[in-house]
């Protein structure tokens, strides 16, 4: 039975509401976390929300020792692990720093994993390893060419857990693949909000807000139906009930096992700014601008693989993505 669970990254964005909602649910909860992408404060908001701290632990899970003692020590059942750097345009001018941190973070968590007999994870990977789109929808069998050095890391850590499950045979490992996380928590206490954005909810927030004048779409020259690009945007909390099915199903699997996360549906940047601005009953200026190098033109998930194997779907919609967004902005940006 899982009931010690271990979440690297804990403090970032989708781990923030991970914790929260494992704490409800009655779990052990460990983070770890470095903070180099992610805020102390957040442990108070997750007290906020449940009542009760997770026992916290600020240092790098590169540090094989330190991470094994709280496996160990903790009697961990399960690690759950977000921890990566994780901007696109950022990993495309510095690859080195993504090489190191995130290549090194997983290779080495399996090592801490190994020397103390834990032997379940869930990794949090990125719709970004498909790059270029040969059909749609995006499903699991679809070639991996990555168009960033953040993509490579993410598909590096899924064929590690690809040998290390071979070698192996009581591993259970599950990869995540992420398409477009958006919304914030119901509280309004956690959501996503970096100190330099650059993903789209965090944008528009800052825009919605006054604290930066216009909303830039990059690119309006696409093959779409308004010319701007297409995404498969997933609420917070679906993606983190995908995770805690995923905990729950874990044992059924064999190996290592990769499913998408996300709705099924394409939504364009055009639409998803009407949506925010009409749900909210509010407006900002809209500049278009040319592309961003590594933008892929329009991607959305086959989710059919993870109904099938867990019957997970996603249950939040656009309008509740940009809602509890804003409601969250309100709350925490100033």
């Amino acid at each position: 039975m899982i009931k010690n669970i271990l979440v690297t990254g804990g403090l970032g964005y989708i781990g923030s509401h991970l914790c929260a909602e494992l704490i409800k649910k009655k779990y052990n909860v460990f983070i770890i976390d470095n903070l180099s992408n992610s805020k102390i404060s957040r442990l108070k908001k997750i007290y906020k929300i449940t009542k009760k701290k997770p026992t916290f632990y600020n240092f790098d899970i590169k540090d094989v020792k330190k991470t094994s003692k709280v496996l160990k020590n903790k009697k961990i059942d399960l690690v759950f692990h977000l921890a990566a750097f994780k901007d696109v345009n950022e990993s495309i001018k510095e690859p080195d720093k993504y090489y190191n941190n995130n290549i090194f973070g997983i290779s080495n968590l399996i090592q801490a994993m190994q020397v103390s007999s834990v032997n379940n994870i869930i990794f949090s990977s990125s719709a970004v390893v498909y790059g270029e789109c040969k059909y749609l929808p995006l499903d699991e069998k679809h070639s991996t060419m990555p168009l960033s050095p953040y993509g490579l890391t993410k598909l590096f850590g899924e064929k590690f857990l690809d040998y290390a499950s071979v070698g192996n045979d009581k591993l259970k490992a599950i990869s995540l693949r992420y398409f477009n996380p958006v919304g914030s928590h119901s509280s309004g206490e956690i959501g996503d909000n970096p100190d330099k954005p650059d993903n789209i909810m965090p944008l528009i927030n800052r825009a919605a807000i006054g604290k930066k004048k216009i909303f830039q779409i990059y690119g309006s020259d696409y093959s779409s139906k308004d010319g701007t690009p297409i995404r498969d945007y997933v609420h917070v909390l679906d993606v983190v009930d995908a995770h805690i099915l995923s905990m729950k199903k874990i044992k059924k699997f064999k190996g290592h096992s990769i499913f998408n996360i996300g709705t099924g549906k394409g939504i364009s940047v055009l639409e998803i700014l009407e949506t925010y601005k009409k749900i909210n009953t509010i407006d900002f200026k809209i500049k278009k601008i040319k592309r961003r190098k590594g933008d892929i033109p329009i991607s959305y998930a086959n989710v059919r693989k993870i109904y099938k194997k867990m019957k997970w779907k996603s249950k939040y919609n656009l309008k509740d993505m940009c809602q509890s967004s804003f409601e969250f902005a309100k709350k925490n940006i100033t």
